[in-house]
C-alpha cells in the first residue's frame, strides 16, 4: 500500500475544522496533518508538516484563503489546494482557481466527494475551472443552478428541503 495523502484543513471556523478532521478518518488513504485557523498559520504549516493536499476556506481572516493559496502554490510548488466554499462565492472559487487551486468543493458536500477531490488533486488530476455558476451546477455541487428565473428561488435552502 502506498502512503496515506497528507491533509491540511485551514477554515476559520473550529466546528468546520474538527468537522472535517473527524470525517477524514473514515478513509484509510488519508490522514489529517495539521488545522489552521487563518491563512499566516496554513503556510506556516505548509513547511512544517509538508501536506499533500490542503482543504482551503476561503473566508478568513488576516489573510484569506485566496491570498493563502496564491502564496502556497508559489512557495510549496508540490502542494495541492482544494478550496472549500459555498455556493453564493463564485466569484472567490474564479479567483482561487487563478491563485492556483487545483479543486473546489463544497461545505455541503458529502464525505466520500471531498476523499475524491481530495485523491484527485494529489494524483495531479485538477479539476476544470468552473466557468459560471452553472457549470458549478451541473458538476453536481449544488442541487441547482441559483437563478430569479427558477420558481421558488425566493426560497431559503430549509424552506427548498421542506418543500422536496
Amino acid at each position: 500500500m502506498s502512503r496515506p495523502i497528507r491533509v491540511l484543513v485551514a477554515d476559520d471556523h473550529l466546528v468546520v475544522r474538527r468537522g472535517l478532521a473527524t470525517l477524514l478518518l473514515a478513509f484509510n488513504d488519508i490522514v489529517l496533518v495539521g488545522e489552521a485557523e487563518n491563512g499566516a498559520e496554513a503556510i506556516t504549516l505548509c513547511a512544517t508538516a509538508q501536506p499533500d493536499v490542503v482543504l482551503m476556506d476561503l473566508l478568513m481572516p488576516h489573510m484569506d484563503g485566496v491570498a493563502t493559496t496564491q502564496a502556497i502554490c508559489e512557495r510549496f510548488p508540490n502542494i495541492h489546494v482544494v478550496v472549500l466554499t459555498s455556493c453564493d462565492e463564485f466569484d472567490l472559487i474564479r479567483r482561487a482557481f487563478a491563485a492556483g487551486a487545483e479543486g473546489y468543493l463544497l461545505k455541503s458536500s458529502n464525505p466520500d466527494d471531498m476523499a475524491d477531490r481530495i485523491r484527485m488533486s494529489q494524483a495531479s488530476r485538477p479539476i476544470q475551472p468552473p466557468q459560471s455558476v452553472e457549470d458549478i451546477a451541473s458538476a453536481g455541487y449544488m442541487p441547482e443552478p441559483p437563478s430569479p428565473y427558477l420558481a421558488g428561488a425566493d426560497l431559503t435552502n430549509r424552506e427548498r428541503e421542506v418543500l422536496a
